[in-house]
């Protein structure tokens, strides 16, 4: 996994949520 604890909970939440998005897009048929 990704090494998010220097940065904020914000960003860690905002890169959480962009790579369930790219999951979701490249789990599309």
């Amino acid at each position: 996994m990704l090494e998010i604890e220097d940065r904020p909970a914000e960003m860690s939440q905002q890169v959480m949520q962009q790579m369930m998005m790219q999951l979701l897009v490249m789990a599309r048929p």
